[in-house]
């Protein structure tokens, strides 16, 4: 009964990819005709090391063996040019806030559940651009951003906060990001030919599990 969990629910004929007790209890009963109620079914479950979780998610456009090529071989390329060049390495990433208060829990009467006023019609959001930096020498780690109200980090805009991020920066600096058209193309080409001591290196496609940045956005 257990190896079923390590199935999706749709191999067993349920609609959605979410295990319940319900769902358990119901197979069960179609496997081998017992009843079981799954209150008990829950406690069985946790005493074998089960939990209910909050799947992951992951585009289907995943390729996972070049994730774990880049992994393998790209990751450690980069870090070592980048220790033998004395270079800041610096991993950026951007991410959109919608205007909407955030919903956290909060102490109220019981049965009289808070309401937060919003608007739900709005697209309002702020743009943000993040990096995270880690130094050649004291591995030290930075954090450099900049938000965009109401906009996008285009390529233009994207190359401003390269440029900023130089400023600060001594030396040579490696930047690691994803494939998005906002990263490369003419703007980002004619900058990185005038900032030699810029250097540009892609993430895999569909991992952002690989940017530290999307941690501290609050992503996932």
């Amino acid at each position: 009964m257990l190896g079923w969990l390590a199935d999706k629910p749709t191999a067993h004929g349920f609609r959605t990819d979410l295990w319940t007790a319900w769902r358990v209890a119901d197979l069960i009963r179609q496997r081998f005709g017992v009843a079981f109620h799954p209150n008990y079914l829950r406690e069985w479950l946790t005493k074998r090391g089960y939990s209910p979780q909050r799947p992951a998610r992951k585009a289907r456009q995943r390729d996972d063996a070049a994730v774990a090529g880049w992994v393998a071989n790209d990751w450690p390329r980069i870090q070592k040019k980048a220790a033998d060049d004395h270079a800041h390495l610096v991993l950026i990433d951007e991410t959109g806030l919608f205007l909407n208060p955030l919903v956290r829990r909060t102490w109220a009467l019981v049965g009289q559940t808070p309401v937060l006023d919003a608007d739900g019609g709005h697209r309002e959001k702020v743009s943000v651009i993040g990096g995270v930096s880690v130094s050649p020498a004291a591995h030290r780690l930075g954090f450099y951003f900049a938000t965009e109200p109401g906009g996008y980090f285009t390529a233009d805009k994207v190359v401003k906060f390269l440029r900023d991020l130089l400023k600060h920066l001594r030396g040579k600096v490696v930047v690691v990001w994803d494939r998005g058209n906002n990263h490369k193309g003419p703007v980002v080409r004619k900058f990185l030919g005038r900032n030699r001591r810029l250097r540009l290196e892609m993430l895999p496609a569909w991992a952002p599990e690989l940017n530290p940045v999307e941690a501290v956005c609050g992503r996932g």
